[in-house]
């Protein structure tokens, strides 16, 4: 559990209807007292927030039909054995390398949207990078660019953003005179 996250997802009108952390998933199809769990969170027990509404299995949490599911910690969470368990319609890479790239596959087959980590979750480092590439070509990145190469490639969103990003690296090679 990301209880930031949670708690921001929470304030911006969402209903949060699942969290886990390593020891524990909750579930509420009525929607979480956020507060309550971020409380125990900062206990370090997750655990104590209430019984009624404990998942068996952390993985369970993968498995709930919602409109988002948001993979916040562990990489390789969504495998290609578990993908077609998968019930969200959408999922938000927060964690790093969260989901397989055979189970991205199938996500992309049965029309689940995956927002890759190289797009949601980029890191502090990259966003410093982009900010120095922007600084010194005064070309400024907008999401628009990305769905236009999104939709002229037909393809994941995944694989646009770093056909995006390559496209990127090799014209600033070609302007600095590289090659």
């Amino acid at each position: 559990m990301r209880p930031h996250r949670s708690e921001l997802l929470s304030d911006i009108g969402c209903k949060v209807v699942a969290v886990s952390d390593s020891k524990v998933a909750l579930h509420d199809k009525e929607g979480l007292d956020i507060d309550c769990a971020i409380l125990a969170k900062k206990d370090r027990n997750l655990s104590s927030y209430g019984e009624k509404e404990k998942l068996e299995n952390n993985e369970d949490v993968l498995y709930i039909e919602v409109d988002f599911l948001i993979p916040a910690a562990l990489g390789n969470v969504i495998t290609k054995e578990n993908a077609t368990k998968i019930r969200a319609h959408h999922i938000m890479e927060i964690a790093n390398g969260p989901t397989a790239p055979e189970a991205d596959d199938i996500l992309a087959q049965n029309h689940q949207h995956v927002f890759p980590d190289i797009l949601v979750n980029a890191g502090g480092v990259i966003v410093s990078y982009l900010e120095s590439v922007q600084n010194h070509t005064h070309h400024y990145f907008e999401e628009k660019e990305i769905n236009i190469k999104l939709q002229q490639y037909q393809t994941t969103h995944r694989n646009a953003a770093i056909i995006f990003a390559l496209q990127n690296i090799d014209q600033a090679i070609k302007a600095r005179g590289w090659i």
